[in-house]
Parts: structure tokens; sequence; C-alpha cells
């Protein structure tokens, strides 16, 4: 039966109880409260009657036990260290004949689930997800190395801080988003013990608008574009509303020049839709100058109508979001900054290439254009569009789509 005593000259109970091998010990409880130490002292007792030799060799239980009781006697007084407790884990895995924790480090982790969320979710997203990994890993530095427990709150402050003299809040927040989400996965998994990011504050902010290009502004993008390639997908942004993504996987086989239509499923909606049970695929009249382009480029290869294009990222430096950042200025189109230019703050261009896609619904607003066409032109909100649009609705659509006037070159 465990009990305490006053050693000479101490001022702490000590806690006198029968070990698991046998033999009487005598530990501080690190107290000199006594009924704080009863309770230490009872955890102790409890502790060596309770525990079991497993697979631990029975001649290094005893020393394996009361190194475990002086970690916690270190812990109640406060004095629990880093070097006391990586002593006690050395010893462990000694004594069961392991060389490491069983344990996965903040990179092989962060690798593992973006190979998960490519496979849920659309290449732009999982572009971004990569993109704020990346970071994320190069700011912790000889961390990310290290087993993931070991991430804190205040690592994930650290890397908020060091991005906000880089972008934008909104950005920011998106990082904050990623990262939540991995460790959160990480918890689940039972890797870490809560997860860092959830109490970490966003920086306030609201998203930036962007606007649409005008006629001229997109007759200047596509005489600075580099290339063929780049100018399909000007076109394609322009003048069908496609966003990034789709337009870049867009192939041969999505374009019916009889018809005069591209047929293709936009990632944003595919997995929804398939998960309803409904055709995720879009059909959308051609405008003339796109068609026109299409046509002579058109052969018998087959494949990516933009080849080189559907090979790059989305996003990064050399992502294809980028490069139209460049177009953009290369075209004279400013940007406007975002925050204080002099903090440190990257530009904001308020014309990407998503403003392509506004500008589709604004020409057409221009030319007067329903609003109920231009929805189902933008939105493509078709369920059924598998079945084709009838000989009327293709028309009515393609003469929307054709007052949209040329951009001149």
């Amino acid at each position: 039966m465990a009990s305490l005593q006053r050693r000479s000259g101490s001022k702490v109970w000590h806690c006198s109880f029968r070990g698991v091998d046998g033999r009487w010990k005598l530990l501080s409880t690190g107290t000199a409260d006594r009924e704080e130490a009863q309770g230490v002292c009872h955890r102790m007792a409890t502790i060596a009657k309770e525990a079991t030799p497993g697979p631990v060799p029975k001649g290094d239980s005893g020393e394996i036990l009361a190194a475990g009781l002086k970690l916690l006697q270190a812990a109640t007084a406060g004095e629990l260290t880093e070097e006391v407790g990586r002593a006690f884990v050395d010893r462990l895995l000694t004594a069961t004949n392991q060389d490491r924790l069983k344990s996965e480090t903040t990179r092989d982790f962060l690798k593992r689930w973006l190979r998960s969320k490519r496979e849920e979710n659309a290449k732009g997203t999982a572009d971004t997800y990569s993109s704020t990994v990346s970071l994320f890993l190069q700011a912790i530095g000889p961390k990310a190395d290290r087993p993931i427990a070991g991430i804190t709150k205040r690592d994930i402050e650290g890397f908020r801080d060091a991005r906000k003299q880089e972008v934008g809040a909104t950005t920011v927040q998106g990082d904050l988003r990623c990262l939540k989400a991995a460790f959160n996965q990480a918890t689940m998994d039972g890797l870490m013990p809560a997860n860092p990011a959830s109490t970490v504050k966003k920086p306030p902010g609201t998203a930036k608008k962007r606007q649409h290009f005008t006629i001229e502004e997109i007759g200047s993008l596509l005489r600075e574009a580099p290339s063929d390639e780049w100018r399909t997908m000007i076109l394609l942004g322009a003048f069908s509303g496609l966003r990034l993504g789709d337009a870049q996987r867009l192939t041969w086989d999505s374009v019916n020049f009889d018809r005069g239509t591209l047929h293709f499923t936009p990632q944003k909606t595919e997995r929804r839709r398939l998960e309803a049970d409904l055709d995720p695929s879009e059909e959308i009249p051609m405008h003339p100058a796109l068609q026109s382009h299409l046509e002579r480029l058109a052969g018998d290869s087959g494949g990516p109508i933009s080849p080189t294009l559907a090979k790059r990222q989305l996003n990064g430096k050399s992502g294809l979001s980028n490069t139209f950042s460049g177009i953009v200025r290369a075209a004279g189109i400013e940007a406007a900054p975002e925050g204080d230019a002099q903090m440190g703050k990257r530009r904001f261009n308020p014309k990407t290439y998503h403003s392509l896609r506004h500008s589709f619904v604004s020409l057409m607003a221009v030319e007067g254009v329903s609003p109920e066409l231009r929805q189902k032109l933008a939105g493509h909100s078709s369920e059924k569009v598998h079945a084709g649009y009838t000989h009327h609705e293709l028309a009515q659509l393609s003469e929307a789509i054709g007052k949209i006037p040329s951009p001149v070159l």
C-alpha cells in the first residue's frame, strides 16, 4: 500500500510504493501540499500496480517504470523538459527493440494528403493546395522532415504573418483554409493530438472585385499572345466563357464544326453532377471568331487543342495564370495595387483570365442579349444537355453569342 513520507531536509512529500519488480520505491511527488501529494502518490502506485512487462524484457521493466514515474514527477512539479521526455522515450524504444516512434514527417504526410486532394478536386483547386503546401514546407525549414506532431500553432501563425507581407488577405485566408483541412486530416489519422491551425486567426479582408475586358482589350491580348495556343485560350475564355482549367484540357473531340459547338465537361461541376446521377457534359455554340481560329488550326492528330499548355500547371510562378498576367501587362492593361505597395504587398490585377468569362457575359449584355440567355450560356445550366439542343434552341444561343463583336487584330 502506498504511503507519504517526509525525508529529512526536504520540503516536499515522497511516495513509498512497491514497484512492478517487487521492490519498494521512494519517489518525490514534487509538491509540499499534502492533499496534492496524495493524489500524485496514488497515481504512481496505480501505474506501478497496473504495469506489466509486455514486450519489455523483465529485467528492464522496473527501470522503465521508474523512468516513467520520474516523468510524472517532473510534470507534476512543472519541471518537465524536452530532454527528460526524450530520455524516457529513447530508453523505452531501446527496451522494445524499436529504432524510432511510429510517425510520419510533415512533408510525407502533406504529400500524401495532396495526392488524395488531386483525386477529389478539380485540377485548379489541387494546384492551389499544392502551392500552399510547398510554401508552408519552405517556411518551416527543418521541421518539415520531422514528425508532424511537432507542428504548432506558432508555426502556422509564423507562416501566416510572412505571407501577409507578400500577398493580400484573401490569399492568406485561402492558405489557412488549406492548412486547416490538411492538419484536420492528420488529427483524424491519429498523427496529432489536435489541429494546430484550428484556432489561428485569419487576417481581415474582403475579396477584390474582378473586372471584365473590353473588346478592344481582348484584341490587344490576342495580339500580344505568344503563340496560337495562347490565342486559343483567350478566345475560349472571351467567347465561350470557359474557365482556365476547362480551356486548358479541351480536346479536338470536344469540337463539332458541323454543329458549330463545343462539347465539354466543366471540372467545377463534374463531381457534383455525377454524384447526383446527372450528365456533367455541356454544349455551347462557338463564336465565329473562335470557330474560324480553330478551323485554321485543326488537323488529324487529335488530342488537346493546346498540347503544350495542357502539360503546364495552372498556378505557381511558371503556371498558366501567371503567364496570362504577363500577357495582360504586355498588352498595356495596368494592374491596381492590393493594399499598400510599400508594405510589400503583391500587386492585385483585377483583370485575370477569369475576367474573360465576365467579358463573355458583359459583351452580350451590351448587345442586348436577355439575362436568361446570358445565364444559360455562362452558367451552362442545362442538366440534360447530353441529348443536344433542339435546332431552335441552338440557333437562338448561336445568335446570342454571334452578337458579341469580333476583336480587331
